[in-house]
């Protein structure tokens, strides 16, 4: 009996520390190559000083909670997967200017939907004249993300 209380106690502790632990940040570098910007005001200067769309990264710092190398639907699952071909960080560097942010950031809040919880990283495509070109959710699939981003960058042809 007292073996098996203390055994509840343990894995109650542990589980509580588990749900509690801060959430991981994520690391720009882990995912694209070139700058990037945490900065999403500097970020759309710059492209509209240079000319250049900006490609806008927004994960939800709630929600990315995972620890790096964990699997699971976490924000780092997403936004790994979608980055993971090199060509798709190629093209990205290549054709954008890149910022990374929360979802809670003020200055990204007119294009974030608040009815939508799905708490999956997002990306969205700022145009040359400052307007909003796309928006979507990143998925898990290397193949389909370099195909996304083959397609945005067709737009701006």
């Amino acid at each position: 009996m007292k073996t098996s209380w203390l055994a509840s106690l343990l894995v109650f502790t542990f589980t509580q520390l588990a749900v509690s632990a801060p959430p991981v940040e994520p690391t720009p570098a882990k995912y694209f190559s070139g700058p990037v910007s945490r900065d999403v005001a500097a970020a759309l200067k710059r492209g509209a000083a240079e000319h250049k769309p900006v490609w806008i990264v927004a994960w939800d710092d709630v929600f990315f909670r995972s620890p790096e190398g964990k699997s699971g639907l976490s924000s780092d699952y997403y936004l790994h997967y979608f980055y993971d071909n090199p060509e798709t960080k190629k093209m990205v560097a290549g054709n954008f200017i890149t910022a990374f942010t929360t979802m809670r950031n003020p200055a990204i809040s007119q294009w974030i939907d608040p009815a939508d919880k799905t708490h999956t990283p997002i990306y969205i495509v700022i145009d040359r004249e400052g307007k909003m070109l796309v928006r979507k959710t990143h998925g898990g699939n290397p193949d389909a993300a370099l195909k996304e981003v083959q397609e945005v960058v067709a737009q701006l042809k």
